[in-house]
């Protein structure tokens, strides 16, 4: 039988291992020992799953590459003896007994691994056989039975560390065609709004590190907005008394002060020493906005972001505390600790006088691949936020800061975000606050907005994910592009075949005509993978279903393509 045939097979292979997990995660009220099952065999099921979609296994995708067609029979063993796994937990009688006529299907299924390999002594009776076998493994166990089967002797969990492995030996000797992967994105106990799911997640010691640090703070965000909060919180109130010393307003790199940010020095009560800190305000007219729902959204905010146990990925710094002057005009003020003395923004890094600008000097100096690796650490973040429930709303270079005491110690692989004055929970749309535009810093933030979310309040749309993403995409362009995003702004407001000049109109001369040309030189220095990111991002739009997951949409079609990038 000709190789690329039982290559072609993988894919039916592979859906019946996704399958043959189901049934050992859908029962509920099991004991801890079924539990640490569950969450042992969804982590492996989810790394399984995403293996198989950056292969694109089940629209045969993998065939186009000749790894997979040299060397694709020693990932088609591992899967075939994946099933086999599945198949030993489900035929245990003793164990078992609803799933113990499983075996019915094909009678030695150690056959099939053992000859798969060798495909001219595998007959299309016994292919046929086989895939019969992967529709009719779905069989459902009683939750009792489920129950039995984990603690018997310790069997099933051993058995699910060894499927386990050998989905990570897949992942070692035959690595996907991507540089990176998450089996968070396709994650069932990461999706889940359940509290008793994501704390027992975030608890289990069987819990991956980066699987635990997101439900935990899922869970948080879900506690703090409950109706009526009954929940412990494992966040401490945020709202701090103490008094900022040696306060000083910072500037910027070209000596313009910004009003809202500020270095200073804290000391906690009872601490001989103090630390360098970030101040970030925001000053609202208490006239205007309902302040009871701004203070806790606020505090909201400053609680997830104080969390010792929050996601690296966030790139966000650690919050002290948050201060409120209760006088007109109401004062918040964040107060973040600082990992050097000062600070730099993306937006400080990339400034430079309007000739150089446009000639692409400054932009430049920063080597290709930090460029990259900013791009892949922004995108992460926008993907965390977003599974964790999270709408951040400001996102844009002015936001983007970079810890280091001088320029010359910048590394833009190692960006933090700050800009959390409009931030809030997904499902907390009452918290939703308009943005005010009537000073020149928040007009040119509007460059960095969604067209929707621009214009006079009863115009604008309720804030969405998609709008994230296009803010993401702008910071990409001013990452790339030989103009600033302001500048491009500027550039389309002056130009006469565009009046009158509108923020929908902004967008689509970005995505028709200025991102591929040498307007923005995008293509020419960052690549065209690169370009078509931004673009993605810009239009809101994927170009493939992926069965409406918005997560796994984002990850291959924006995420993945920047981890493909290189200098």
């Amino acid at each position: 039988m000709d190789v690329i045939q039982v290559l072609g097979f993988t894919g039916q292979i592979f859906t019946g291992c996704l399958k043959g997990f189901q049934a050992f995660l859908t029962a509920g009220e099991l004991g801890r020992d079924a539990l640490q099952l569950q969450i042992t065999l969804e982590w492996t099921r989810s790394r399984l799953d995403m293996w198989g979609t950056l292969w694109g296994l089940e629209k045969q995708e993998h065939l186009k590459d000749i790894r997979f067609r040299q060397f694709g029979m020693m990932a088609l063993n591992h899967l075939v003896y994946i099933n086999y796994c599945l198949e030993e937990f489900k035929t245990m009688d003793d164990i078992f007994p609803t799933l113990g006529d499983a075996s019915k299907y094909v009678s030695t299924p150690a056959v099939s691994l053992a000859r798969l390999s060798k495909s001219a002594e595998v007959t299309p009776d016994e292919l046929e056989a086989l895939r019969y076998k992967m529709k009719n493994l779905q069989g459902d166990a009683a939750a009792k039975e489920k129950v039995k089967w984990a603690l018997q002797d310790g069997r099933a969990l051993k058995m699910a560390e060894t499927v386990k492995a050998m989905v990570e030996d897949l992942y070692t000797q035959f690595p996907p065609p991507a540089a990176e992967s998450s089996p968070i994105i396709k994650n069932t106990y990461a999706a889940s709004d359940s509290l008793d799911t994501l704390n027992y997640a975030a608890n289990s010691s069987s819990s991956d590190p980066e699987l635990a640090r997101l439900c935990a703070f899922k869970a948080e965000n879900i506690r703090l907005h409950l109706e009526n909060r009954t929940e412990k919180l494992l966040s401490k109130d945020p709202e701090r008394f103490d008094v900022l010393t040696s306060l000083r307003m910072h500037q910027k790199l070209d000596g313009t002060p910004d009003e809202s940010r500020f270095l200073g020095r804290f000391r906690e009560e009872g601490v001989s020493y103090s630390i360098s800190v970030l101040t970030e305000q925001k000053t609202v007219n208490s006239k205007i906005i309902a302040t009871s729902t701004l203070d806790n959204r606020i505090r909201n905010v400053a609680r997830l972001l104080s969390l010792d146990s929050k996601p690296s990925e966030l790139r966000t710094l650690n919050c002290l505390g948050v201060t409120i002057s209760r006088e007109e005009p109401r004062i918040y003020q964040f107060i973040y600790e600082l990992k050097s003395k000062t600070f730099f923004t993306l937006a400080d890094c990339i400034r430079t006088p309007t000739d150089k600008n446009i000639n692409g000097m400054h932009r430049d100096k920063w080597p290709l691949e930090q460029k990259f690796n900013l791009a892949k650490q922004l995108a992460r973040a926008v993907q965390y936020f977003h599974l964790a429930g999270w709408l951040h709303k400001g996102l844009r270079s002015s936001n983007v800061i970079f810890c280091a005491d001088t320029a010359a110690e910048i590394d833009l692989s190692e960006p933090y975000i700050l800009g959390f004055d409009y931030s809030r929970s997904e499902v907390a749309r009452y918290e939703t606050e308009t943005v005010e535009t009537t000073d020149k810093a928040e007009i040119a933030a509007n460059a960095f907005r969604h067209p929707k979310t621009q214009g006079p309040p009863s115009d604008r749309a309720e804030f969405e994910r998609k709008f994230d993403i296009y803010s993401l995409g702008m910071v990409l362009l001013d990452i790339g592009s030989k103009r600033s995003v302001p500048n491009l702004r500027e550039k389309y407001g002056k130009m006469p075949e565009h009046a009158p000049a509108t923020a929908e109109g902004f967008r689509d001369w970005l995505l028709n005509e200025a991102i591929d040309s040498d307007t923005t030189g995008l293509v020419a220095r960052m690549g065209s993978r690169y370009a078509d990111v931004a673009k993605v991002c810009l239009r809101g739009k994927f170009t493939g279903s992926y069965n409406g997951d918005a997560n796994v949409a984002f990850f291959l079609e924006v995420l993945r393509q920047l981890q493909r990038c290189c200098a």
